[in-house]
């Protein structure tokens, strides 16, 4: 059976890490290939490219490449960081009508001290206040697993 994987957490939680090492051949949907697009056409970084007015754009690209991917592609995975459950529930309904297993995995974050080390180790720059307030929008899904 065909596998969809909704990964979430906060930048620098250890979402892209858990990939490579638990789903190394599953095709990967982001809205930061949006943004690592750009900055590759423009010959330049991540951080350099970064517009959070462009999320919208980033998004809406990451759920064209899922629903371009449905129809061919066994084992996929969607990772962003989905703080709140609207924010993945059209890849799951789409996936589920498509024949997907669906497992979604939340990163932990027990309070702020995680939120601190992982803003200061996450490689997209994301600021203090701007990881904070993901926390404390989250919304725990009943159906998630923790790695």
């Amino acid at each position: 059976m065909p596998e969809l994987v909704i990964m979430r957490g906060l930048s620098g939680s250890g979402k892209s890490t858990h990939i490579q090492q638990h789903y190394p051949n599953h095709y990967v949907c982001s809205a930061d290939l949006f943004f690592e697009g750009l900055a590759d056409s423009q010959g330049t970084t991540y951080r350099d490219v970064f517009d959070p007015r462009l999320l919208p754009q980033a998004h809406a690209s990451c759920l064209r490449e899922f629903i371009l991917m449905l129809d061919g592609v066994n084992d996929l995975v969607v990772d962003n960081t989905s703080s709140q459950k609207w924010e993945y529930e059209n890849y799951v309904l789409l996936a589920a009508l498509a024949g997907y297993n669906v497992v979604i995995v939340e990163m932990p974050c027990r309070g702020f001290l995680d939120v601190k080390r992982y803003c200061e180790r996450s490689v997209h720059g994301a600021p203090m206040y701007a990881m904070e307030a993901m926390f404390e929008r989250w919304e725990h899904d009943e159906r998630a697993i923790s790695p």
